[in-house]
């Protein structure tokens, strides 16, 4: 079973779970133990990867990402389709995935 969680999340968790067991362990550093777990526990919310189920049906827009719609516009794109595209902007808090 995997968890999940981003692969590229394990080694920012990692480091912070290491750093809030040895940073204490240095003389006058005790206080930082409970910041560093918290940003370990916040960097596991941020990171998570749920399974996602996708609606049957052909021709659908699935979105990239959790979050709200702030823009949908009409611009230039030179790089990828050398003309015009749609842009959608999403909004996403920390606590989206």
């Amino acid at each position: 079973m995997k968890l999940p969680i981003a692969d590229e999340g394990w080694r920012t968790i990692g480091f912070l779970c290491l750093a809030a067991l040895i940073v204490p362990l240095v003389p006058g550093l005790g206080f930082a133990r409970w910041p560093l777990w918290a940003l370990a526990i916040f960097s596991v919310t941020f990171f998570r990867d749920p399974e996602r189920e996708l609606p049957p049906g052909e021709h659908l827009i699935l979105s990239p990402a959790d979050g709200t719609i702030v823009r949908i516009a009409e611009v230039e794109e030179p790089e990828f389709f050398h003309g015009k595209a749609r842009a959608i902007c999403i909004f996403m808090s920390p606590l989206n995935c």
